[in-house]
């Protein structure tokens, strides 16, 4: 969707209420009020002036980005279920093996190229 295919029926996905294709913001394929498009991190307003990235189909301000740490394996948010594995952070699901894609038994796996194996599919 682009600008010029905003209705002028259209509604705000925040609020609900009406919006003119003259005043709305187009984000993430959702029309806004621009006072309702919104760091999801830290709420502060993105006036339509400040940059942000998509995380998780949601808009997150850059400062909020920079300091919001990411899975190695999918580059998504992490959350409270994280393994910290080979110097990096991953979600528990996201840490598999290279090949069968199957969680270690016991966190025992083994690096080739940078990438962790399990004993099944270890390079020896």
């Amino acid at each position: 969707m682009t600008n010029d295919e905003i209705n002028d029926d259209a509604s705000c996905a925040k609020c609900n209420h009406e919006i003119s294709s003259s005043t709305a913001a187009l984000v993430l394929n959702n029309v806004f009020h621009p006072e309702h498009v919104v760091c999801s991190k830290c709420k502060k307003c993105l006036d339509g002036f400040s940059m942000f990235v998509e995380q998780n189909n949601k808009p997150i301000c850059l400062l909020c980005h920079k300091s919001t740490s990411v899975c190695k394996a999918c580059n998504l948010a992490l959350d409270d279920d994280i393994v910290f594995e080979m110097g990096e952070k991953w979600h528990r699901s996201c840490f598999v093996c290279a090949a069968c894609k199957r969680p270690f038994m016991n966190f025992v796996y083994f690096i080739q190229n940078g990438k962790p194996y399990c004993l099944k599919h270890s390079p020896n």
